[in-house]
């Protein structure tokens, strides 16, 4: 049985200071640059990557490796970062491979991890095993979410062991059961027009004896997707059969090389065991009360608790590892795991936490939206003025809160791996200028902005 396994992998740029560096385009111009005088380099990058693909935000950029074997899979992936990395420094720039800021995504942009998982015994897997995979790993992915769910700082604040990028998405959408039917004409949305021109598809009946369909409209933005040209996805259908796979989405990217290869291989295991169980005629259906784990394993991660099929609950760790304990033999027919995923420890949990240093009582009026406010000062202040100069203030002082971060972080050879510590202290930006806030300062009043501006129209009407 071969078993093939790719990635993809988004990253984000970053400046010297921690913070999205929107220098895409000219990161990649170095890129090819380097690898145009390095003839040993570049045959490497033929080797294991399909390309390096632009994302909509010009601070974030993929990586996609060719299917290959799980044993060149590791080489693969620290190749990647280390070529993306090698060509940012030289750009004046870092990569962060988490999949959201802590500070910037708001909640965009995000990032996260593709796995694309193909199995066959002659090179080319039919209809029937795609469908086996991809029913048997939507039934898991409440347990690859919740141990791979890696997000837990947004906007300057803790979000838990949950996946923010999960839970934020505006693309990641649930995915259907798929069905297999026969459809010699396939009918493109008009939506979809920028990828094919076609309205209407006629397909020879030879080669697609039947149609694999999780998504009536082909929409292959979701947390797992069956893609090649058996499907009614819109860019796969003109595909070789040979590309057929199941791709996996909803992960989080892993900062350690370790977490990342072993996610990999645990979704390569449940598609093998998935092989195993279409072998003996078994017939995988959706397991009961799956959406509803999905929810709580994107909310709380590894913390979770799961519904079973009696109504029984479980802990997300226990369920991972029940999971674990009967795909064992088939991952290690393909590789072997190295990282804490062995013992159901997510990665957040084994590398820890950011430090966030707040003013606390700031950050709550911020979080409400009320930012426009009256601040008694506990003593003198000297601020700046638009201009750049120092002026003094006492008193009482309005103006507009806003936050300034200081962003800690560790960085090997231009890979920022966790972020350490987030320090948020607020500023008032007033008349004069800018004013820097105090814990012992106190808040007269605040009030949010479209509050402020129709406690302005109410005088206007009352003049």
């Amino acid at each position: 049985m071969q078993v093939l396994v790719g990635l993809e992998e988004e990253l984000f740029l970053l400046n010297k200071m921690g913070f999205l560096s929107r220098f895409s385009e000219i990161l990649l111009h170095r890129l090819v640059k380097d690898l145009s005088g390095d003839r040993d380099r570049l045959e490497k990058a033929r080797k294991y990557l399909m390309g390096i693909q632009w994302e909509p935000n010009p601070s974030q950029i993929e990586y996609v490796t060719r299917p290959m074997g799980f044993s060149e899979l590791e080489e693969a992936v620290k190749f990647s970062r280390k070529l993306i990395a090698r060509a940012a420094i030289r750009t004046n720039q870092l990569i962060y491979v988490g999949s959201v800021h802590p500070v910037e995504s708001n909640p965009l942009p995000l990032n996260g991890t593709h796995v694309n998982v193909s199995i066959s015994s002659n090179g080319t897997p039919s209809n029937k095993l795609l469908a086996a995979i991809y029913m048997h790993i939507r039934n898991h992915l409440p347990e690859i979410i919740a141990v791979t769910a890696n997000s837990p700082i947004m906007n300057g604040r803790i979000h838990g062991l949950g996946s923010a990028r999960m839970m934020y998405s505006r693309v990641l959408k649930p995915s259907g059961p798929v069905i297999m039917r026969k459809r010699p004409v396939s009918f493109i949305p008009w939506r979809e027009r920028s990828k094919t021109r076609y309205g209407v598809i006629f397909r020879k009946m030879k080669l697609f004896k039947s149609e694999l369909v999780f998504d009536p409209t082909g929409d292959r933005l979701k947390e797992i997707a069956i893609r090649g040209p058996s499907t009614n996805i819109p860019e796969d259908i003109h595909t070789t059969k040979r590309s057929s796979r199941v791709e996996v989405r909803g992960v989080d990217n892993q900062a350690t090389e370790e977490y990342l290869l072993d996610t990999a291989l645990i979704i390569a295991g449940l598609a093998y065991e998935a092989a195993v169980l279409v072998g003996k005629g078994v017939k995988i259906r959706e397991r009961k009360n799956l959406q509803r784990n999905r929810s709580r394993a994107i909310r709380h991660g590894i913390e979770a608790e799961f519904i079973l099929d009696g109504g029984e609950r479980v802990k997300a760790r226990d369920s991972f590892l029940l999971m674990m304990d009967r795909i064992k033999e088939y991952i290690d027919s393909i590789g072997s795991m190295s990282s804490g995923l062995k013992e159901g420890v997510p990665e957040i949990i084994r590398i820890g936490m950011p430090e966030i240093v707040d003013q606390e009582k700031f950050s709550k009026l911020e979080e409400k939206n009320r930012v426009v406010t009256t601040i008694r000062l506990s003593g003198g202040r000297d601020g700046i003025s638009l201009t750049g100069e120092r002026f003094h203030v006492t008193g009482e002082v309005k103006g507009l809160l806003f936050p300034e971060y200081s962003l800690k972080f560790r960085e090997e050879n231009g890979i920022v791996r966790k972020f350490d510590r987030i320090e948020k202290r607020y500023w008032l930006l007033s008349k004069e200028g800018y004013i820097p806030l105090m814990e012992s300062d106190d808040i007269i009043k605040a009030i949010t902005p479209i509050g402020h501006m129709a406690k302005i129209l109410e005088k206007l009407g009352e003049s």
